[in-house]
C-alpha cells in the first residue's frame, strides 16, 4: 500500500526472486519522510552459498579464494536501515542456518574438505553487532607435509562483537591420524582435543587458549 499523506510504502507481503541466486519472503515498511526509514521484517529465505560471494566486497572475495562451498543456506529474522545524522545506520536480527554443506579449502600445503552444518545469529546495530556461532563438522579431512587425517568430527561454539569472540567449546576427535617429525612417520589413533574456553581476536588474527585438554588411545588427560 502506499500513502502519499504519511509518505509512506507498506508492502504486506513480497516474494523476492533473484535468478536461481536467492528467493525470500517478507514485509517491508518504508517511510521517505524526513527520518528515512526501511525495515524488512518476517524475512524467510534460501540461496547458494557459492553465489553469496558475488555480494561480498573484493577485499573479502580475496581471501575466500582458497574456500569452495556448496550448499544451501537458509535466514530469518529482520532488518532495518535508517538515516540519522545525515548517514545510515544499520541494524538486525537475522539467524542463519547451514544443513549438510560441503566446503573445501585448498592453499599452499594444506588441503580440508568436510561437510558442515550450523547455526549463526547476528543482532544489533553495525558495527555493535553480537554473534553466536554453533558450527559441526563431519566428515572432516587434512592434508598438509606435516600432518594428515580423515573423518574427523568438529564442534565450536563463538559468541562476541566487533571482531572479538569468545570461544564457549571447541571438540576435535579424529579416528586416526599420522604426522610427521624429523623424517619420521607416526601415528595416532582416537585423537581427542577440546577446551572449554578461548579468545579469538580477528582483527589482530590471534587466538589465546588458557588450556587444553588432549586424549588418544594411548593416554589421557594430557
Amino acid at each position: 500500500s502506499l500513502d502519499l499523506l504519511k509518505h509512506q510504502v507498506e508492502a504486506r507481503r513480497f516474494h523476492f526472486v533473484l535468478q536461481d541466486m536467492l528467493e525470500c519472503d517478507g514485509t517491508m515498511e518504508l517511510n521517505y519522510e524526513d527520518k528515512k526509514n526501511v525495515k524488512i521484517k518476517d524475512m524467510d529465505g534460501h540461496g547458494h552459498l557459492a553465489n553469496f560471494v558475488t555480494f561480498m566486497p573484493d577485499s573479502v572475495k580475496k581471501s575466500l579464494i582458497p574456500l569452495k562451498l556448496a550448499g544451501l543456506i537458509r535466514w530469518k529474522g529482520d532488518l532495518r536501515a535508517y538515516e540519522k545524522e545525515e548517514s545510515w545506520r544499520w541494524s538486525c536480527d537475522v539467524q542463519v542456518q547451514l544443513d549438510q554443506d560441503e566446503f573445501s579449502y585448498v592453499s599452499s600445503g594444506i588441503s580440508s574438505q568436510g561437510i558442515v552444518s550450523g547455526e549463526f545469529r547476528a543482532k544489533g546495530e553495525f558495527p555493535d553487532v553480537e554473534s553466536n556461532l554453533k558450527l559441526n563438522a563431519e566428515k572432516l579431512s587434512f592434508q598438509s607435509d606435516w600432518m594428515d587425517f580423515k573423518s574427523g568430527r568438529l564442534e565450536l561454539s563463538l559468541k562476541g562483537r566487533r571482531g572479538l569472540l569468545e570461544i564457549r567449546g571447541f571438540s576435535l576427535n579424529i579416528p586416526e591420524s599420522r604426522g610427521r617429525i624429523r623424517g619420521r612417520e607416526v601415528s595416532v589413533k582416537n585423537l581427542g582435543m577440546k577446551l572449554e574456553t578461548g579468545t579469538v581476536d580477528v582483527e589482530k588474527k590471534t587466538l589465546f587458549v588458557p588450556d587444553m585438554e588432549i586424549q588418544t588411545s594411548s593416554s589421557k588427560n594430557l
